[in-house]
């Protein structure tokens, strides 16, 4: 539903959703020099609307001061001069970048002509004090019911990603050709660097800025020269912020370092260096980094070709093989303790067989039911048994009659329990 439902009048001018519609339908209005929007000309209560509902940085610069109207793509460039701007001029909203724009703008209000500009550098002001920016822009004029031009509608386009992103990469490429010129390398370096199916990519010390990358260093890495070429390495290849366990970044760095240091080849340990991929996943890779040195005339360091190699298949088939060949050690291990456990307890078992054997006690052995197991050569003497064999399995308890039975039914049950099960009488031979 519209934020403007169940409005009327002046609460619904200007036809425009979002934060900048609502902001200026609640402007003190009447107390600026614009006056109440009722007494605004057609021209420009249609043209903000227009802007309002743009989804590009668009903005109306009302009047001969050039009074700023503008949307919601255009209000985060303002920074802490929002919302003070709406209605304010150009000249004192934009002290700075104004200037250079004020020939163009009084040009249109003139002639009725309007002006289209690419790529054109503004220095623009921001919270941290004044900033390079680029910028292509339109000035579109604005008539009003005579057919004056009372306005300009502004419409624009930031550009300073792509021309910083260009002018990177351009200053790498000349760093480039002057450590290739400095080192003298041949000519065909740049086409068998570039034709090499190894993944290489050449960085340029101190700050390890990328001078440039084959192309099978961007199809290994999923990404492209645009997105390298000028930029410092771990800007690029950061570690994962998710894996506190990561190291990717200290170690390549720690190697790079030593390859300056020593002037000398640097080959690391295979190395576990999560790649981001264009989602924002980060997703965990292994690599086989050799790091070498191109030096100048004079024997310094002018870049660093780093080939690396992707092992991660390697490194998952062997873990995988390592953990088939743990997993089956752990087996044999528990299959070792258990017959090392029932070598002991079977040797356990024959041992005090042998001393109970042997006591001249008379001593039996019974199982849960009560039910004879074994009986001591001193028992068997007491209890004259000539032949065990004939008695083994009988009801201990029948051997005891009358109510001495019922004493030994529940000798066996405290035994049972765990208790200790004691009484007297004697046993029916």
């Amino acid at each position: 539903m519209s934020s403007l439902q169940g409005l009327s009048g002046e609460e619904t001018y200007p036809i425009g959703d979002g934060e900048m519609g609502a902001l200026v339908r609640a402007h003190d209005w009447p107390s600026s020099p614009l006056g109440p929007p009722s007494a605004w000309p057609q021209a420009l209560r249609t043209a903000l609307s227009t802007c309002l509902n743009s989804p590009a940085v668009s903005a109306i610069l009302w009047g001969p001061d050039f009074r700023l109207l503008y949307n919601d793509a255009y209000r985060p460039f303002l920074g802490e001069r929002h919302p003070l701007a709406l209605g304010e001029t150009m000249a004192n909203t934009w002290p700075t970048m104004w200037q250079a724009l004020t020939a163009s703008a009084q040009q249109v209000l003139d002639t009725g002509v309007g002006v289209v500009a690419e790529n054109q550098q503004l220095i623009m002001e921001s919270d941290g004090g004044l900033i390079e920016t680029f910028w292509s822009y339109s000035f579109a004029p604005v008539r009003g019911e005579t057919g004056k031009v009372e306005g300009i509608f502004l419409t624009a386009f930031d550009a300073t990603g792509r021309i910083m992103a260009e002018r990177a990469q351009q200053e790498a490429e000349r760093r480039l050709d002057d450590a290739i010129a400095a080192a003298d390398l041949s000519a065909d370096f740049r086409a068998l660097f570039d034709a090499s199916p190894a993944p290489f990519l050449v960085v340029a010390p101190p700050d390890w800025t990328i001078v440039a990358a084959n192309d099978a260093r961007l199809q290994v890495t999923g990404t492209t020269r645009a997105q390298q070429i000028g930029r410092r390495l771990f800007e690029v290849f950061p570690d994962d912020p998710n894996d506190p366990t990561a190291d990717g970044v200290r170690n390549l760095t720690a190697s790079l370092e030593r390859v300056v240091a020593t002037e000398a080849t640097d080959t690391m340990a295979v190395q576990r260096y999560a790649v981001q991929e264009a989602d924002g996943r980060f997703v965990e890779r292994w690599w086989s980094p050799v790091n070498s040195p191109v030096l100048d005339r004079s024997g310094n360091v002018a870049l660093i070709i780093h080939r690396v190699e992707d092992v991660t298949e390697t490194v998952r088939l062997r873990g995988e093989a390592e953990a088939r060949d743990q997993l089956a050690r752990d087996q044999q291990a528990v299959i070792d303790r258990m017959r090392t456990t029932e070598t002991a307890l079977r040797a356990s078992e024959e041992f005090n067989r042998r001393i109970l054997a042997s006591s001249s006690d008379c001593i039996k052995v019974l199982d849960l039911d009560g039910r004879l197991e074994f009986m001591s050569e001193g028992g068997k003497g007491v209890m004259e048994v000539e032949d065990f064999a004939a008695i083994q399995g009988a009801c201990w308890p029948d051997f005891w009659p009358g109510e001495e039975h019922a004493k030994a039914v529940a000798a066996v049950e405290e035994a049972k329990c765990g208790g200790t099960g004691r009484f007297k009488a004697l046993p029916r031979r």
